[in-house]
């Protein structure tokens, strides 16, 4: 996986911290030698060498002070220090092995270990910053190896698409199906006992889905009927409040069988399936890290809301529904040209595109089914509301580490957390609301707050712009082009592309975060000689980000007397 990652420190790095372990104490310096012959006699040499008398010093003479001698330094290869940082070296080339093999878990107790053996060597990093600098190297290469295998860097991050029902729909000839007579009759005594919220047109086209639905759809209306009671309760509530038909709480069984991430052929996301233009439009986040159109809460207010505005510009339930299936411009350009018209009549007259004039009828035969599964002989078993507790995480982690240190599995946290598209707690300004098993929250807090900071993934996401050089984007997050290379699995450092996305590791740095030291009132004055760049550095924000918070664009020149905000 990173085969061209270098684990050796350079040489100069190692003299460097071990030149601070030798020579330390101060010693009195002898007086220098008298100055030798260029050529000493030989002979009187050797008279010197002869034992003289010892001889009485007078009474009055002073008393010589013993010179000190200072210990001899220890050697470089003997010093304890230099033995730690060459067994860590070695340790942590054989944990990256066992990553590059697969076996992650192996590896990362090889890295606690290699964490923990440094901390508790006996060398206080107050006293050796040298070594606390080591120590920090190895945190950012172990964290490079981590985001390499978490964060895959391609170009553009695409769920795993596959078949919504209504895709499944369009593969049978819905229409050449012969509807039973007895099922015709049911439905009429169901629309009579039954109260509905919308208007309910049931002709040949909607007892033809129902009839797909009991026959070859059966396996997927359950599936259907299953998922539906973990959100409808929630759906209630939403539409009610909203003012939109409770029927409709029913229309994910055509949209996405109630998944959560479930990703269409046409780059649709989420239960109520929402492009991203929409999403957008109703402050739905699809970004890097967030898709929150994955966010069964947040999106089911944006599809009310939407379902709302669409029924206001065409005063129709089922045009509504088109448009909410095919988009507004299609439905809007059919009444321009042709008038008013309902939906049957363009269903007749074929201007409509084929799943729009599937749509309608598929929903509203499983309006039908799911009100009353069990008269057309559905025996299943809901799932259960899934609530959750919030917590509030301030830094960026793997869910795994969180799971681990709850007890519980990954895959929970994932399922309750479905907008994190990677699996990992976002980089944002403000803390992320990670839902949590009910009765877990405390435990989560304290022990989210104890997770070590080397545990901290600390990375951001830079899309490539004109003019964009590693050089500079390492510059801009603090970090080191090695870094970037190694993390993206980059094969030629000096060729990117314009629009590329790139994960940028965050080296981590003993102290506090400089973000720490913002003034209490959110504003910076600038000073002579200070640039984005530099401001950004001091209080621990990204240049983009400060200069989006300023509203200035690319080449604009700030000025001394300046206020910027910095939140």
């Amino acid at each position: 996986m990173m085969n061209g990652l270098s684990w050796r420190p350079g040489i100069f790095l190692l003299l460097c911290v071990l030149t601070a372990f030798s020579g330390c104490a101060t010693h009195s310096v002898p007086p220098p030698a008298p100055p030798q012959a260029e050529h000493p006699d030989p002979a009187s040499e050797e008279a010197d060498r002869v034992e003289q008398p010892a001889q009485s010093a007078p009474a009055d003479a002073p008393i010589e002070v013993p010179e000190v001698v200072a210990n001899p330094p220890i050697p470089l290869a003997q010093h304890p220090v230099h033995g730690l940082l060459e067994e860590s070296e070695e340790r942590l080339d054989r944990a990256a092995l066992l990553f590059e093999e697969g076996r992650e878990e192996e590896a990362r107790k090889h890295f606690d270990e290699i964490l923990t053996d440094f901390r508790e060597a006996g060398f206080p990093f107050p006293e050796y910053p040298r070594l606390a600098q080591a120590y920090y190297d190895l945190v950012e290469r172990i964290q490079i190896l981590e985001v390499a295998a978490l964060v895959e860097p391609s170009d553009d991050f695409v769920p795993v698409t596959a078949e919504t029902p209504l895709d499944e729909i369009l593969r049978h000839n819905i229409f050449s199906l012969e509807v039973d007579r007895g099922l015709g009759e049911l439905v009429h005594a169901e629309l009579e006992a039954t109260r509905f919220d919308m208007p309910m047109v049931v002709n040949k086209r909607v007892l033809q889905f129902l009839e797909y639905y009991l026959g070859p759809g059966r396996e997927i209306t359950e599936v259907g009927l299953q998922r539906a009671g973990r959100y409808l309760d929630y759906f209630k509530e939403v539409f009610t409040r909203e003012g939109v038909p409770l029927d409709l709480i029913y229309l994910p069984h055509v949209e996405s069988l109630f998944k959560p991430t479930a990703y269409s052929h046409a780059h649709a996301a989420g239960v109520w399936q929402f492009v991203s233009g929409t999403a957008r439009r109703y402050d739905l986040e699809v970004g890097w890290w967030i898709d929150e159109r994955n966010n069964v809460e947040l999106s089911t207010v944006a599809a009310a809301r939407h379902l709302r505005d669409l029924y206001g510009e065409f005063g129709d339930w089922y045009l509504a529904l088109a448009a909410y299936n095919a988009g507004p411009g299609r439905v809007r350009r059919n009444l321009r040209r042709h008038g008013k018209l309902d939906y049957w009549s363009m269903v007749e007259r074929r201007m409509l595109p084929r799943d729009t004039r599937h749509y309608v009828p598929a929903v509203l035969a499983s309006i039908l089914i799911h009100k009353n599964p069990e008269t057309y002989g559905f025996a299943v078993k809901a799932d259960e509301p899934q609530p959750c507790e919030k917590v509030d995480v301030a830094h960026q982690f793997d869910l795994g580490v969180i799971a681990e240190q709850i007890d519980v599995e990954r895959d929970i946290l994932e399922e309750l957390n479905p907008e994190l598209r990677r699996g990992i707690t976002p980089y944002v300004d403000k803390p992320y609301g990670l839902c949590v098993p009910i009765g877990k929250a405390e435990l989560a807090g304290r022990s989210i707050a104890r997770i070590p900071a080397e545990k901290r993934l600390r990375v951001r996401h830079h899309k490539v712009r004109q003019g964009d050089t590693l050089w500079h984007i390492a510059r801009a997050n603090r970090t080191s082009i090695d870094a970037i290379v190694h993390a993206n699995r980059l094969r030629n450092p000096n060729r990117l592309r314009l629009g590329q996305n790139l994960i940028i590791p965050i080296t981590p740095h003993p102290g506090g975060s400089a973000s720490s030291s913002r003034p209490s009132s959110g504003y910076y004055t600038v000073r002579r000689g200070d640039s984005l760049y530099k401001i950004a550095g001091q209080f621990g924000l990204l240049v983009q980000r400060l200069a989006d918070l300023n509203h200035i664009a690319d080449r604009e020149v700030i000025y001394p007397g300046q206020r910027l905000r910095l939140r």
